[in-house]
């Protein structure tokens, strides 16, 4: 959701890829899916910041094999939503059920790099994330009780191309070619892995 523009593919998880594994699981079975998202501050200052608009900027084609999901209007009927989930950041994505969270791989300002645990936050569904989960609570402890609640199954990092620097979550004029795809069962060692080829220290 903090994509700021379509030809900066370095901000969010490429359409393509979450669309893949979309098809990958509706050959094995699972029809009802989702690729949800929530909304964020970007919606303070700029019109059409929806996710429903946003996933369509950025690429994505429903064609009935799955729909996108907007956490922040579909609040209240969370807890009893059943059905799997994709989790994806940037354009769409993460989970209210169960699913994969599918990170974009890029720096942070406040968490050092954002990868499949820092994805959660995005799913937080309050929009003004930085005013409702920076300011009037930490931003730690909501995500957790997030993964608690609903867990994530599958961690999935698109590091194809990576946002770096200190803007990395926002704008990257000049991203680093990775050619990488990280994923496995246990978000965190996903993220250490990713840290760690980031040249960060995960803690």
């Amino acid at each position: 959701m903090f994509m700021y523009s379509e030809h900066d593919r370095s901000t969010f998880t490429d359409p393509e890829l979450v669309e893949h594994l979309v098809d990958w699981l509706r050959a094995r079975g699972f029809v009802n899916l989702a690729v949800v998202e929530a909304q964020s501050a970007y919606g303070n200052f700029f019109l059409d910041r929806g996710v429903r608009h946003v996933a369509e900027v950025v690429g994505y084609q429903p064609r009935e094999r799955y729909r996108i999901a907007d956490l922040t209007e579909s609040r209240s009927r969370i807890a009893s939503t059943d059905h799997s989930a994709i989790t994806s950041s940037g354009g769409p994505g993460a989970t209210p059920s169960s699913g994969f969270s599918f990170a974009k791989n890029k720096t942070h300002t406040w968490a050092w790099y954002t990868l499949c645990l820092k994805n959660i936050y995005g799913t937080l569904p309050l929009q003004d994330k930085i005013r409702e989960y920076h300011n009037k609570r930490e931003i730690y402890y909501p995500t957790i009780d997030t993964l608690v609640a609903f867990p994530v199954h599958f961690g999935i990092v698109d590091a194809f191309i990576g946002a770096d620097g200190p803007f990395g979550i926002f704008a990257d004029k000049d991203p680093n070619p990775t050619h990488t795809v990280i994923a496995g069962e246990n978000i965190v060692a996903v993220d250490w892995v990713g840290a760690s080829k980031m040249g960060s220290i995960p803690g």
